[in-house]
């Protein structure tokens, strides 16, 4: 049964990804966001 539910909202997210892809619109913002860990370390630079 676990395994049917994670088919579903994979072909789920698989859909709408590309349903997504399909609508163009004129201009639009690209936001990155980047994450990182140090693991509680930080290194002197200089």
């Amino acid at each position: 049964m676990n395994r049917t539910v994670l088919n579903i909202f994979l072909i789920g997210a698989l859909g709408f990804g590309l349903w997504s892809c399909v609508k163009v619109s004129g201009q639009g913002h690209l936001r990155m966001v980047m994450t990182g860990n140090v693991h509680g370390q930080l290194d002197p630079c200089g």
